[in-house]
């Protein structure tokens, strides 16, 4: 093939950003007809996704090479990463669903993700071509806020299913979603009171929290699908680099490892919203950085795990 018929992809591939939609119940991994898309995901800066295709090698007596590969299964891990303007993606992994395991916005619900991105076709143009994620649930999540710079997410995700990307799109009469026009939260839409630890407002540098559902990825024999995606036990952990100095208080409880009553990030002032940790709330540990070396105010990093914790709507 000569070079001159080699078409270059456009700098801008994506011609319909990442948006979702919930999966009707009993119906994992099958996108909704005529989807109508309410999940916005164009602030997301970059995906990553694994494509692991199973097998069993089987092998004769007495022969000395592969005699054949056998397709057991697959597996379709995934990762974006974004810095928010709400929290409805956030709260599809930090919050917990209901007993019978169908509460909208939350880990009970596996959503559809699609987007369309331009490709070359061999003969100098371009063509739409369409990604669908089905049967898709976050495994993990960490928010992170900084005192210079923005608000944060990366999720780790598993999708039941992600086909080879084609040339015909889902939406049918469905609607896409509008994509958003605000700005990502930063540093400074929290306000100077985001971290609270004991019912004490501390100034801080960096604040971090995950949640790991630990999904359960049903396999059953016959299937080369995972059938369910179940939540299991959920860890909550945060970290916070708070500027020693204002109060003895938490310094006391920290080194005594006394449990906490309370601790909340607020991620943006304005609702507010905010990630509110359930007690027990134990500090794990903490990291006291002291040398000789003149320098200004002292940051110590505490560690903590939560009983659980729960993002404003």
């Amino acid at each position: 093939m000569s070079l001159v018929n080699f078409a270059v992809t456009s700098p801008d591939r994506d011609t319909i950003p990442l948006q979702g939609i919930e999966e009707a119940a009993g119906s994992f991994g099958i996108t909704p007809t005529n989807p109508v898309f309410t999940v916005d995901m164009s602030v997301v800066t970059d995906t990553r996704t694994t494509y692991n295709t199973l097998h069993e090698m089987y092998s004769k007596m007495g022969g000395r090479q592969i005699f054949k590969f056998l397709k057991t299964g697959h597996e379709r891990n995934w990762s974006m990463d974004w810095s928010p303007v709400d929290t409805s993606m956030i709260r599809y992994i930090t919050e917990n669903g209901n007993t019978a395991g169908t509460a909208a916005g939350t880990v009970d619900k596996s959503l559809s993700f699609w987007n369309t991105m331009n490709r070359g076709n061999g003969s100098m143009t371009l063509t739409a071509y369409h990604i669908l994620r089905k049967g898709s649930k976050g495994d993990s999540i960490t928010v992170t806020t900084t005192s210079r710079g923005l608000v944060e997410c990366s999720a780790d995700m598993i999708s039941r299913d992600i086909p080879a990307m084609t040339t015909s799109s889902p939406l049918g009469t469905g609607t896409q979603v509008t994509p958003t026009t605000l700005s990502p939260w930063a540093h400074n839409t929290g306000g100077t009171s985001k971290v609270t630890i004991g019912g004490t407002v501390y100034p801080f540098k960096r604040a971090a929290f995950s949640v790991s559902n630990n999904l359960d990825q049903g396999d059953i024999d016959g299937s080369d699908y995972i059938e369910w995606l179940e939540p299991m036990d959920k860890e909550v952990t945060f970290e916070v680099d708070l500027v020693i100095g204002k109060a003895v208080s938490l310094d006391t409880s920290i080194e005594t490892f006394a449990d906490l009553a309370s601790a909340s990030i607020v991620l943006n002032s304005t609702g507010p919203k905010t990630a509110t940790f359930t007690a027990p709330i134990v500090c794990t540990g903490f990291t006291a950085d002291r040398s000789a070396k003149p320098k200004g105010a002292e940051v110590y990093t505490f560690q903590f795990k939560a009983a659980d914790v729960s993002v404003t709507a």
